[in-house]
């Protein structure tokens, strides 16, 4: 999991998308495994990293991936209070 995370967080522009091909071709894990780690880093126990997920372009079988540091402490309670404020 931690040669993952720092894989997804450690090219500028910051947490470029990539997709499981690009991630296996270049770190070697198999695409599963890969897959199932990038879920658990949004777990609290492996750091609340967010997780994004788009498909890409034309390829409609094909998503990618990037990851993003986990918000500051406070701002997460900050933003659902805005919206339970909301009309």
């Amino acid at each position: 999991m931690a040669a993952i995370r720092e894989y997804m967080l450690s090219r500028p522009p910051w947490s470029e998308w990539r997709t499981l091909i690009e991630i296996e071709a270049d770190l070697g894990f198999p695409q599963a495994s890969i897959s199932a780690q990038l879920r658990h880093l949004r777990k609290e126990r492996f750091g609340s990293y967010c997780m994004e997920k788009r498909r890409r372009g034309a390829h409609r079988g094909t998503w990618e991936y990037r990851v993003l540091p986990p918000p500051p402490p406070g701002q997460v309670e900050m933003f659902q209070e805005a919206v339970s404020l909301e009309p």
